[in-house]
């Protein structure tokens, strides 16, 4: 009897650990404009998780407005598992002018006791906005390293009903930012470029929303779980 309660117990967490496979750790989708205020360079709060976002142009001359974004993903109440991409309409993303190579939008949120973190993202721009960004992260706020290639954000026709290119994921980190107590990531501006193919001009917009950090344990975690139940069941059976 005792061995049943055990493995029951173990069946039971293995398969709650398998149902929270993928778990949000933060999401801006700029929703809520009057807690957020996206008109600014920030702070912006996360509204789903915990989280603090910011934006750094070297003009001082930068406009922050809240444009139609990108339909947003809904999450869960349950938060049991990885959004549903495009599911709900969306009245805001995060825009601004005045772009310069190295300007950015930055998330900061915690991952401790946390891993396979992923981050993903939607961004666009006006045809005279800059196209090419890549992403950054940070586990001490001064050195900054690259994950993966450019980015390439299209012309924005992004509206409240319709979802729209383009949506970008990074999952490469390598275990490099899990379990830390404060991790970055910055949206770097990298072409002189616009969308157009001329250059960016200091009107030219780039916009971005729904962006989410996830993060996803290691199968291995349960695979040794499931080990486990293997051993557990050749126990009962030599018992019995």
């Amino acid at each position: 009897m005792k061995n049943r309660v055990i493995l029951a117990s173990v069946v039971a967490f293995t398969l709650a650990a398998a149902s929270a496979r993928a778990s949000t750790i933060a999401q801006w989708t700029f929703e809520t404009f009057a807690t957020n205020n996206v008109n600014t360079s920030g702070p912006l709060a996360a509204e789903w998780g915990v989280g603090t976002a910011t934006a750094s142009h070297a003009s001082g001359s930068t406009v922050y407005s809240e444009p139609a974004g990108d339909l947003d993903p809904t999450i869960a109440a349950s938060d049991a598992g990885a959004t549903a991409a495009n599911s709900s309409p969306s009245l805001r993303s995060w825009s601004s002018t005045f772009w310069a190579v190295g300007d950015y939008y930055q998330f900061s949120v915690s991952t401790l006791g946390l891993s396979g973190i992923q981050v993903a993202w939607d961004q666009a721009g006006s045809n005279t906005g800059p196209p090419d960004f890549v992403l950054q992260w940070s586990t001490n706020g001064t050195t900054f390293t690259q994950i993966g290639g450019t980015h390439a954000a299209v012309l924005s026709a992004w509206n409240t009903s319709t979802a729209q290119p383009a949506s970008f994921l990074e999952s490469g980190f390598a275990g490099a930012v899990d379990n830390a107590a404060s991790v970055i990531f910055r949206v770097v501006d990298n072409s002189t470029v616009s969308v157009n193919g001329g250059g960016v001009l200091t009107g030219g917009t780039d916009r971005i929303d729904n962006f989410t950090v996830i993060a996803v344990p290691e199968p291995s975690t349960l695979a040794l779980i499931g080990a486990g139940i293997v051993g557990l069941l050749a126990l009962r059976r030599r018992r019995s």
